[in-house]
């Protein structure tokens, strides 16, 4: 949370009654993707899953076309600010995530 509170994702207040929350303007705008990159780095979503150095759509890695429209999926949902969450079930059905999950 310090991590984040650091690169102003999200605030901190210090002492009784303090701790991390969001502001109205990072709350509107703070998206899944900008916490997860935060933590996992922006290379998470253009790099080979396999760790090649040379995979890509002419050179492809056995996985490749399959993790291109997995990472396709998770994008869109990644997209979603964090505010939207508050109706989790609309995301998961526009991604075409079964209700019984």
């Amino acid at each position: 949370m310090q991590q984040l509170a650091k690169k102003q994702l999200i605030s901190s207040g210090k002492g009784k009654g303090g701790g991390f929350f969001l502001t109205d303007e990072q709350f509107e705008n703070l998206t899944i993707k900008d916490i997860y990159e935060n933590f996992e780095g922006k290379e998470v979503f253009t790099s080979c899953l396999l760790g090649l150095k040379q995979c890509n759509g002419d050179n492809p890695c056995p996985i490749h076309h399959l993790a291109v429209a997995v990472k396709e999926k998770v994008l869109i949902m990644f997209e979603y600010k964090i505010k939207d969450l508050k109706d989790l079930g609309s995301v998961m059905q526009m991604m075409g995530v079964p209700s019984d999950l």
